[in-house]
C-alpha cells in the first residue's frame, strides 16, 4: 500500500513577522519612556538644508527663522521615576505608620489594658448630636479608671479635645456641681461630639429612661425605669381597682399626658401626675442598690462632625501625651 504523506504546512503570520512585531513593541516602550511626545526631538522646529552644491544650507522653520524668536520656551520632562517612587513609598510608609501604632496600642485585656477604645460605628455619623465613641474599661481590672481629663485625638480633622467632668445625679431643674467620671471596671463612657438634651454630661441611672421621651439622645437612653404598677403600689391608692386597671396599661419610662379618665378617683389622677416623672422617680429611688448605672453619657459640645467617615487615626491619651489606645478605620 503506498504511505500517505502530508503537505507540509505553510508558515504562518506570526512565525514570520513575529520578530517585527515585538521590534515595534520594543521601540514603542523605549520612545515613551524617553519622553514621548513631551521630548525635546518631538518638538524642534529649526532643521538645515543640505550644503550647496545641492542647496543653501540655510535653516528653514517656523521657530529659528528669521530673528530670535522671544517666544519663552517650555520644556515639560516626564516625573523622573526615583521622585514618584519616593513619593509613593513615603505614602505608604505614613500609611503602615499609623497601623502599626494602631495594632500596638490595641493591646488587648489579656495584656493588661485597662482602657480601651470601643467600636467606633458611629464615629462616622455626619451630625455631632448622633456621632459619638466609646470609652471602655477592661472588667478584669481592678481599680476604677478616672477618664476625665484624658484626651480624643483624630487626624482627619487635627481634632484634639479634652474628655470633661460630668454630674453624678442630674436632678431637672437644678444644677449640681460636675465632678471627674471615675468609671468602675466593666463600665463605659458615650462620648457625643455634639450637646446634652438637658445641658450637661450626667452619669446614667435607672430613671434616666423618662429624659428620652421629649428629648432625642443617640443612642436611646435605657428604659430600665420602675413599673408604673409597682410605682402605684408603693405611694398611690393601688387598692382602687379602676386606677390599678388604668396604670397597668401604661408604658415604663412615660409622662401620663392624656386626660384620665373620669372614673379615676382625684387620689389616683394626682399619683400620675406627681410620681409618674423623672424628679419623683430620682426622690423616690436615689437610695436603691441598683440605683446607678456603670454608663455615662458624655457630651463635647461641638456643632460639627469630629471624626472623619473615613482614613481617620483617633488616639485616646493621657495628659502627657502617652498614647493609652488607637483606633483607625
Amino acid at each position: 500500500m503506498a504511505e500517505k504523506f502530508s503537505k507540509p504546512e505553510s508558515p504562518g503570520f506570526h512565525s514570520q513577522f513575529g520578530w517585527l512585531l515585538w521590534g515595534l513593541v520594543l521601540l514603542g516602550f523605549i520612545w515613551f519612556f524617553t519622553g514621548g511626545t513631551q521630548s525635546e526631538t518631538a518638538h524642534e522646529g529649526a532643521y538645515l538644508e543640505p550644503p550647496q552644491p545641492l542647496d543653501g544650507g540655510r535653516a528653514y522653520g517656523t521657530y529659528y527663522e528669521g530673528e530670535d524668536s522671544k517666544q519663552t520656551e517650555t520644556l515639560n520632562l516626564p516625573r523622573a521615576p526615583g521622585n514618584f517612587l519616593r513619593e509613593v513609598s513615603l505614602l505608604i510608609g505614613d500609611t503602615f505608620s499609623g497601623i502599626k501604632e494602631v495594632r500596638d496600642t490595641r493591646v488587648t485585656p489579656l495584656l493588661g489594658k485597662k482602657i480601651y477604645l470601643g467600636d467606633t460605628v458611629e464615629a462616622k455619623a455626619k451630625n455631632p448630636d448622633e456621632e459619638y465613641l466609646r470609652i471602655e474599661i477592661d472588667p478584669y481590672t481592678k481599680n476604677a479608671q478616672n477618664i476625665s481629663g484624658l484626651v480624643l485625638r483624630g487626624t482627619g480633622f487635627n481634632t484634639s479635645i479634652i474628655i470633661p467632668k460630668a454630674i453624678n445625679l442630674p436632678v431637672l431643674g437644678t444644677s449640681p456641681a460636675k465632678t471627674d467620671v471615675i468609671i468602675p471596671p466593666g463600665g463605659h463612657a458615650i462620648i457625643t461630639s455634639g450637646r446634652s438634651p438637658i445641658g450637661t454630661s450626667f452619669r446614667m441611672n435607672k430613671c434616666a429612661g423618662y429624659l428620652d421621651q421629649f428629648q432625642n439622645y443617640v443612642p436611646d437612653l435605657n428604659r430600665n425605669c420602675p413599673y408604673p404598677s409597682d410605682e402605684l403600689k408603693a405611694y398611690g391608692p393601688y387598692r382602687e381597682t379602676s386606677c390599678a386597671e388604668f396604670v397597668e396599661k401604661i408604658p415604663r419610662c412615660k409622662i401620663f399626658q392624656d386626660a384620665p379618665a373620669k372614673t379615676l378617683s382625684n387620689i389616683c389622677v394626682d399619683f400620675l401626675a406627681e410620681k409618674l416623672n423623672y424628679n419623683a422617680c430620682v426622690a423616690d429611688h436615689k437610695n436603691d442598690k441598683d440605683f446607678y448605672s456603670n454608663e455615662w453619657r458624655l457630651f463635647l459640645n461641638q456643632s460639627n462632625e469630629l471624626w472623619k467617615n473615613s482614613d481617620e487615626i483617633i488616639r485616646l491619651m493621657d495628659a502627657e501625651g502617652a498614647v493609652l489606645d488607637a483606633v483607625t478605620y
